[in-house]
């Protein structure tokens, strides 16, 4: 297959969407408009290893129940690997996908797979990459680090997703009480981070929220934290309003807009 049929396949990108299960975010791929002759062609190319008799048996289906394992102090992204290798929760392409676009993430950037499995730490590599020494497309980017952010998600490096069966009693009944979705899912990263950080509902302030919003900045791959952090705290003081039981504590709301003043000499006399 030659490199131009390639990129021409990859050109036609992958249709990303994206629903809600629960609090867990499902995410799932589709290729569009190609012809099944094609994917076949790409598939032969990009095949790691000979077709055998036992690779012609179906794969072994994933184990939805199995809970993966965590990453522990001092995880390095080749530990991530190792993780999503040994996952039984996970299809063999899933694995093999998502093997790919860290080892790729971490190459684009310059570093190397010993260093920390952490959103922190790769941050301020991102602000500073430019996706025009890279040789694939900005869609193809954005798939390469929701890859690295969903294995970094799984596997224990964020605290603000998960299922509502993993929030504490507290926060747990608070959600079963809102009534409306967009509430609900708009609220959602604030009570699972809170209920991780052990923070009662009833103890969420204005300090609280800043916590959260350093959490977005350090611990997430979020490009507008800021808008995140704004939103919450007008759920938090909307759900407050309109939500049975909710702590009554109105926690300010965020305002980034540069605001420029001006003496009032600059202005021409007929101007006032």
């Amino acid at each position: 297959m030659s490199d131009r049929s390639i990129s021409n396949l990859e050109a036609r990108g992958q249709l990303c969407f994206e629903f809600e299960a629960g609090d867990a975010a499902v995410v799932a791929t589709a290729i569009q408009g190609t012809s099944s002759a094609e994917v076949s062609d790409c598939e032969a190319h990009f095949a790691t290893e000979p077709v055998t008799a036992d690779a012609e048996r179906p794969a072994a289906s994933p184990d939805a129940s199995a809970q993966p394992l965590r990453l522990g102090k001092g995880a390095t992204m080749q530990t991530l690997l190792d993780l999503i290798a040994s996952d039984p929760g996970l299809s063999q392409s899933k694995r093999r996908n998502l093997s790919s676009s860290i080892r790729v993430f971490v190459r684009t950037l310059g570093l190397a797979l010993h260093m920390p499995a952490s959103f922190h730490h790769y941050r301020e590599h991102l602000k500073r990459f430019s996706l025009a020494n890279a040789r694939f497309s900005e869609r193809r980017w954005a798939n390469i680090r929701s890859d690295v952010a969903f294995a970094l998600d799984r596997y224990g490096a964020r605290r603000d997703r998960g299922r509502p069966s993993d929030l504490v009693s507290e926060w747990r009944r608070l959600r079963d009480a809102i009534e409306k979705k967009t509430l609900q899912l708009g609220l959602s990263r604030l009570m699972h981070w809170a209920s991780n950080q052990d923070i009662a509902p009833g103890e969420v302030e204005d300090t609280t929220m800043v916590a959260f919003h350093r959490h977005l900045v350090e611990d997430t791959f979020e490009r507008k934290p800021e808008r995140i952090y704004r939103r919450t705290c007008l759920l938090w003081n909307r759900a407050a309003e309109l939500v049975p039981g909710w702590p009554q504590c109105q926690v300010s709301v965020p305002s980034f807009q540069v605001q420029v003043s001006l003496p009032r000499e600059t202005f021409p006399a007929s101007f006032w």
